[in-house]
């Protein structure tokens, strides 16, 4: 188990994507009996992208507080209009780390319909406040993920 915070997270998000898209297990015993790799710890990610709500309490400040408090630095901004998207990427604190980017769903500048969209309302219902980073007794992850409907996700 990581000491280091930032490989505690980076650790946490690939278990948790493992476990959640398990075509993964496949490609990487695949990569592992070709001899592409040695190890599970010879994959080396170039960057991670995350995409965010443009929402009070769930927009990129929501998630870039981690990787900030981990020692990344925030860099450029992206403006996507046709998707609807704000983003910015995140230099890491060390060469081996791979960069961060974060992009926002401007909800805003949706129509009416897609902003009524199950993935988005009840997001909206449960948050009261600002997400803040705390250490909890028993722990081991502050990240959760939640799995978009590809029929929600085409229509947004």
């Amino acid at each position: 188990m990581p000491t280091n915070p930032l490989d505690f997270v980076l650790d946490g998000l690939m278990r948790r994507y493992r476990t959640r898209v398990p075509a993964v297990g496949g490609v990487i015993r695949a990569m592992l009996q070709s001899g592409l790799i040695h190890t599970e710890a010879d994959i080396e990610n170039d960057h991670i992208a995350f995409r965010t709500l443009g929402v009070p309490h769930l927009g990129i400040q929501s998630l870039e507080k981690i990787f900030l408090h981990c020692g990344y630095d925030k860099r450029e901004h992206y403006y996507f209009e046709g998707k609807k998207l704000d983003a910015y990427w995140y230099s890491p604190p060390q060469d081996h780390y791979p960069r961060i980017f974060i992009s926002e769903l401007r909800v805003g500048d949706l129509s009416p319909p897609a902003q009524s969209i199950r993935l988005i309302r009840p997001k909206l219902l449960q948050i009261s406040g600002p997400i803040e980073l705390r250490r909890r007794p028993g722990r081991r992850s502050i990240l959760t993920f939640t799995i978009v409907a590809h029929a929600d996700s085409r229509r947004l």
